[in-house]
């Protein structure tokens, strides 16, 4: 039994439930080449071979590959987590987009009301200032069209 195996049946083990479910995934998945595992097939040839020198092979340069598929294997490890990390903060992403689209239009919706607000009330300015205009000439229109028809008539009507 190597190390990490060691390691990863002892109960008060460093690694939290689900990294361990992971690995033991991922272990599995190198002894079984065939099934699918989210390691490269390289790495876990890889893997496969240092298993199998740690096997028959007792030195310290077995206690190096041990090692060495120690350190592997809390890199697959990290990975794992962060592959974890990103799918879950994709997940969240997707989530509160909806809502941003939401926000936005309720936000465009106001800004387009306070613009018509606006504008309504800078027509009904112009529109009062033209009542108030048209109104006054047609005083003056009215004041004048006794003087205006006798000038016409004037005009048009040769006096004797």
């Amino acid at each position: 039994m190597t190390n990490e195996e060691k390691e990863l049946k002892k109960p008060n083990s460093s690694l939290d439930p689900e990294a361990i479910k992971e690995l033991q995934a991922h272990q599995k998945a190198v002894k079984e080449p065939n099934s699918s595992s989210s390691l490269d097939p390289e790495a876990i040839k890889e893997l496969q071979l240092h298993r199998k020198a740690v096997k028959e092979d007792s030195s310290y340069l077995s206690l190096i590959r041990e090692r060495e598929i120690g350190i592997k294997r809390k890199v697959i490890e990290t990975q794992i987590k962060a592959d974890k990390v990103v799918a879950e903060a994709k997940e969240e992403v997707e989530k509160q987009k909806p809502k941003a689209e939401t926000d936005v239009r309720k936000k465009v919706e106001i800004y387009i009301k306070e613009q018509k607000a606006k504008i309504q009330k800078e027509a009904q300015k112009i529109i009062e200032k033209t009542s108030d205009k048209t109104k006054e000439a047609e005083k003056i229109g009215k004041q004048n069209f006794d003087k205006a028809i006798s000038k016409l008539t004037d005009l048009l009507v040769p006096s004797k």
